[in-house]
């Protein structure tokens, strides 16, 4: 049985891989190449660095959320540093297994019980999910305005009572009976920094696909219409068969930015770019954190007897 589970893993990991490359090929295959150099390189230092600036941002208010998470164990009191650098090893693990699953990894960099930082990666991937679906609720009465409307109330409205219902889950969870009473009083928090942090991946798109306001460009489409296509954009990428979504998020940019005049050479570039950025580049300084880590047995040994 184990080496049937073993074998499914790695025929799954293959298969991952190959759909990846799979998926590239397809963008490549679709757009012309030196046109979507020519789109990389035309952007501007103005661009560029604010860029920089929004994705160091994000940063933050996702290690803010990391800490907070932390927090649900109302036994573990988080060390700042240790928190940083186990959410920069966490960006690097994500790159470690197709659908980023590998981040829950991280949670071997903190001195905490592991089944609490466990519970505490499973909130974090939760609220991602959800405000990404929270805000494609939104965007489809814009974008499919045409369509039928009453699944899409149906769906908005369960989307909305979804934080309500992840305390309810962790009662599931006897030992841990006061992670539910902890997770009700930093949810606030926590849905007011993730909005933050998708408002501002609007923004970066909306600074990439109007680069005219930098350097001299045809792009007109608004702030408006930016975040309803990137909310779809973000929604496509949920779909865990890629390295980050690496692929997916570009297909999917190919596709829906195009309704509003944005050619798929702008789409494309857009979406490495901000990938680079707010993905590849502090993934490297997870993956030196990783390499330069200490270690220490006595502390992680202290915490498995704390579990049993």
């Amino acid at each position: 049985m184990i080496i049937k589970k073993t074998l499914f893993k790695r025929a799954a990991f293959i298969l991952k891989i190959v759909i990846s490359i799979a998926i590239l090929y397809f963008v490549f295959r679709k757009i012309e190449f030196h046109g979507l150099m020519s789109q990389i390189t035309a952007y501007s230092i103005v661009a560029v660095v604010m860029l920089l600036l929004t994705s160091t941002l994000k940063h933050i208010t996702q290690y803010y959320n990391w800490y907070w998470y932390l927090r649900i164990n109302p036994n573990y009191q988080p060390n700042r540093w240790e928190v940083l650098k186990s959410y920069f090893i966490g960006l690097a693990l994500s790159f470690v297994l197709p659908g980023g699953y590998a981040t829950f990894g991280k949670m071997f960099f903190i001195e905490n019980k592991k089944k609490a930082t466990a519970v505490s990666v499973g909130v974090e991937k939760f609220y991602q999910t959800w405000i990404v679906l929270f805000f494609a609720g939104i965007s489809s009465f814009y974008y499919f305005s045409k369509e039928y409307t009453l699944w899409k109330i149906l769906a908005f409205a369960f989307v909305l009572v979804m934080p309500l219902l992840l305390p309810l889950a962790l009662k599931l969870f006897k030992r841990q009976s006061r992670y539910p009473i902890r997770l009700f009083s930093i949810t606030p928090r926590i849905i007011l920094s993730q909005t933050v942090y998708t408002l501002v991946t609007f923004y970066q798109y909306y600074i990439l696909l109007n680069n005219q306001v930098l350097v001299n460009s045809n792009s007109d489409i608004t702030l408006f219409n930016t975040s309803i296509c990137v909310s779809l954009i973000l929604t496509v990428t949920l779909i865990s068969i890629t390295f980050n979504g690496l692929g997916i998020r570009e297909t999917a940019a190919m596709i829906i930015l195009p309704k509003y005049g944005i050619n798929q050479e702008t789409a494309v570039a857009a979406s490495l770019m901000i990938f680079i950025f707010n993905a590849v580049i502090p993934a490297i300084a997870g993956a030196w954190l990783i390499f330069t880590h200490k270690k220490r047995l006595p502390n992680s040994e202290a915490v498995q007897r704390s579990e049993s």
